[in-house]
């Protein structure tokens, strides 16, 4: 048994989709605005996931046609990358416990795959950019930090700081390397479209 004082009770009420909802919600005059501009977001991140499929593939098709060594101790440095992700703390790794080693060296074997494919990716990523000669300037670096920078809002001044630092600079042009040296292969790869499994 026990008592109850009902203090306020509440209904949600849903606004009508109109073209005062359209303003209050957002900065387009009307409803109908307000969908043609929620139409076009929907198909940009559609286009975005698609290209990033693509990406994917094109990548598989790369690593199945060139088959090379990689260096072990690249595998492993990827592995503790990977690992260390995992774990979400760097250097988080050391350990005593004969269990937790048994447990580490389980995670490092079902990470080895991915780890194997990423160096692969990367080498030949690399291999292929110096061939075209893909690069990233000074200018755009810049204007690619400053954007980040901006997008930031509240941890803009730390990233600021951490872009002042040259290895970071340099993780971020070789990332842009990467991406431009991407597309500049999808643009040339033959995609066929397929209908999706009913």
């Amino acid at each position: 048994m026990f008592r109850v004082v009902v203090r306020e009770i509440k209904r949600k009420v849903i606004p009508s989709l109109d073209d005062e909802f359209a303003k209050d919600a957002s900065d387009c005059a009307s409803l109908e605005e307000l969908r043609v501009k929620v139409k076009a977001q929907l198909d940009a991140e559609l286009r975005e996931i698609q290209k990033g499929e693509l990406k994917e593939q094109l990548l598989t098709q790369l690593i199945g046609k060139h088959s090379f060594e990689i260096p072990r101790a690249m595998v492993d440095q990827q592995i503790s990358t990977l690992m260390e992700r995992r774990q979400g703390r760097p250097g988080s790794l050391g350990s005593t416990s004969p269990e937790e080693r048994s447990s580490i060296e389980q995670v490092h074997r079902e990470l080895e795959p991915r780890a194997q494919h990423q160096v692969k990716t990367r080498l030949l990523i690399e291999k292929i950019s110096a061939l075209e000669k893909i690069d990233i300037s000074n200018d755009e670096l810049r204007r690619k930090i400053e954007e980040m920078v901006r997008l930031a809002k509240d941890k803009a001044v730390a990233l600021r700081e951490f872009y002042h630092r040259d290895d970071a600079r340099e993780d971020l042009r070789l990332q842009m390397v990467f991406e431009r040296t991407l597309d500049f292969l999808l643009e040339r790869a033959k995609v066929k479209e397929v209908r999706p499994p009913a």
